[in-house]
């Protein structure tokens, strides 16, 4: 529960950073398919936020600091799996991220994969994209843009 709460705040924030930034979410048509949750938070809920920090098993970051976050899960179906992974696509081609951390766990089939492009300078990342699957099929992904201040001691890996 306190997962999908901090899901749909980031997805809200999302939102209000794209629409600040005419940003459109990657993910909107995936929603409407059985079995996939959905969040956006738009720029406007994300200003309203402040320097609040968000805090998620594997990232934390001030709100001040995003343009969008969007996320979704999807439990195991094999349409919106594939729909949701060419979007995935999309974007790391799109955006050149590149691929800046991966974890798999042969014994229990999960595995985490964190895409993203550095700002100049390198200390920031304009974006981050962060896809988890587990063994029993759920996929979660997070697509978050901004200034990202990370630091890779937040994930747990």
């Amino acid at each position: 529960m306190k997962n999908i709460i901090i899901a749909i705040i980031i997805a809200l924030t999302a939102a209000i950073s794209a629409i600040a930034r005419n940003d459109q979410p990657v993910f909107k048509d995936v929603a409407t398919i059985p079995g996939v949750t959905y969040s956006y938070i738009s720029p406007s809920m994300l200003a309203t936020m402040g320097n609040r920090t968000i805090n998620t098993k594997s990232i934390r970051i001030s709100a001040s600091e995003l343009s969008s976050i969007e996320s979704i899960r999807i439990n195991g179906t094999t349409d919106p799996v594939q729909q949701a992974m060419g979007i995935v696509k999309k974007i790391i081609k799109k955006e050149k991220l590149e691929t800046l951390a991966t974890k798999s766990n042969g014994a229990t089939g999960s595995s985490t994969s964190v895409f993203g492009r550095t700002m100049k300078g390198g200390k920031h990342l304009s974006h981050l994209l962060m896809l988890e699957s587990s063994s029993s099929g759920t996929i979660n992904i997070t697509y978050l843009t901004g200034k990202i201040s990370f630091n890779f001691n937040d994930l747990n890996f």
